[in-house]
């Protein structure tokens, strides 16, 4: 629709007037040729003019990012496609989950028919279900703007380990079954890491993985136990059995020098320092957990946990405790 303004100044001034032009809703980006003719008693003339209609269309975002976990943080990024070279145009982008949480927009300009990411950073409130939502994105551009509603998804993980415990020796090793389960919507990798003894490592095999909801995805989480975790303690003192034999043997001598003589002196002196000699070797033979004496065990503790890329989050998938008995 077309809309003259102004008034028309007497011949033979010229007259300047403004012409409007109204875009019905729905009415698609491209060139639009229209002619303006001007009548006057039995004479008319026309002039020719291009309307130039811009726009753009807001596609929703890649599969793989259109999800979060609980209490984790993540980038969707909603395609912003301009269309019929709508230029240098001031884009300025607002969006809501309603799920809750909080979702932030960004601003740019666009240029030409350049495609652009509209990067929009979505926070998840830990402890909220998992499950389908909506995610809605508001982008203004001048005059022009658009709403687009997309589905978005709160997907969780969780894990579980094959075992509590395993026993090595120095050296050696042996491994677990690593679980992972994932919810609907759920579009990311996980990595597995641990934390614990320096004297026990631990590898996965894979990695990462990429679990699909419904499967669960598993992994070799092999542990080893270094040569370190075989270090006894330091070795064990003999000076308070030695300073008891010490105080003993003298007075033993010298008792018995006064009750039986000089030679049955010496020798319930040499039958003393025998006795003395048993209960020092007998005070360091023991053995228990810790690795006091020639022989025992050490326990190590170590917790392995899953986190999903690119979120924030990490999940605790067990605590093993390693025995290395040497």
């Amino acid at each position: 629709m077309c809309k003259f303004s102004g008034s028309q100044l007497p011949y033979p001034s010229e007259t300047d007037l403004g012409l409007t032009v109204t875009v019905p809703t729905g009415i698609p980006a491209g060139v639009y040729p229209f002619t303006v003719s001007v009548a006057s008693g039995g004479v008319s003339s026309s002039n020719s003019a291009t309307l130039n209609l811009v726009d753009f269309a807001l596609q929703p975002p890649t599969t793989a990012l259109d999800w979060a976990p609980p209490g984790g943080t993540t980038t969707v990024s909603p395609i912003v496609q301009p269309l019929n070279n709508l230029t240098t145009t001031v884009v300025s982008l607002t969006c809501s989950l309603d799920s809750g949480g909080t979702c932030t927009g960004a601003s740019t300009v666009l240029v030409g028919n350049s495609p652009w990411a509209a990067p929009l950073t979505v926070s998840i409130p830990p402890g909220t279900a998992p499950g389908s939502h909506t995610l809605s994105v508001t982008l203004n551009a001048g005059s022009i703007s658009h709403t687009g509603s997309f589905p978005f998804y709160i997907a969780d993980y969780s894990g579980t380990l094959s075992a509590a415990s395993l026993n090595l020796t120095p050296g050696t090793s042996a491994s677990l079954t690593a679980t992972i389960n994932v919810t609907t919507g759920f579009g990311g990798a996980v990595a597995f890491s641990r934390n614990g003894s320096s004297q026990v490592t631990c590898v996965a095999l894979p990695t990462t993985v990429q679990p699909i909801a419904g499967t669960p995805t598993t992994a070799k989480i092999t542990f080893t136990a270094g040569l370190s975790a075989a270090m006894l303690p330091p070795p064990h003192s003999f000076g308070a059995e030695f300073l008891s034999m010490g105080m003993f043997l003298p007075a033993g001598i010298l008792v018995g020098f006064g009750c039986f003589g000089w030679k049955r002196a010496m020798r319930a002196g040499a039958a003393l320092f025998l006795l003395t000699v048993a209960f020092v070797l007998v005070s360091c033979g023991g053995t228990g957990d810790g690795g006091g004496g020639s022989h025992g065990s050490n326990s190590y503790t170590v917790s392995v946990s899953a986190a999903a890329a690119n979120t924030g989050t990490s999940r605790t998938l067990g605590t093993v405790t390693v025995s290395v008995t040497h």
